[in-house]
């Protein structure tokens, strides 16, 4: 619909809708952009947080009774398979997200190229393939 928009718009020769045309393209440009900067955000502090909580969750198991015995009671091999463990967790994530949206596995940037371009590509801007890429 906002193409049906933007050609109704150009087809009126009116310096109003002239005007209205710009209006309209710049609000739809910030808007995506505020879209795109708050769920890069929230890519960001996510991955801020698995990382914290990785490396708490490493510290405790390598010293259960914190830093004061961090000397006689290291366990550094429990401590490697809790932080294999972590990854081979956000790795099996990721795999089966990638099996729900086959497309958030792939770089996107082609698809995005052919699209723009004018060539139908499906399931490129779908909301189940941004869920996976930003999840992922």
């Amino acid at each position: 619909e906002e193409s049906k928009v933007h050609l109704e718009l150009r087809a009126d020769d009116s310096e109003s809708s002239g005007f209205a045309l710009v209006l309209v393209s710049f609000a739809l440009t910030l808007a995506i952009g505020f879209i795109l900067g708050s769920i890069s955000t929230l890519i960001t502090l996510t991955e801020s947080w698995i990382y914290e909580g990785r490396k708490q969750l490493v510290e405790r198991v390598m010293w259960p009774c914190g830093q004061a015995c961090a000397e006689t009671e290291a366990r550094p091999t429990a401590a490697f398979f809790a932080y294999l463990g972590v990854n081979l967790g956000l790795v099996l994530a990721a795999a089966l997200l990638t099996t729900l949206a086959p497309r958030a596995a792939m770089s996107g940037l082609p698809p995005l190229k052919a699209y723009l371009n004018g060539t139908r590509v499906n399931d490129l801007l779908s909301v189940r393939t941004l869920i996976a890429k930003v999840v992922g």
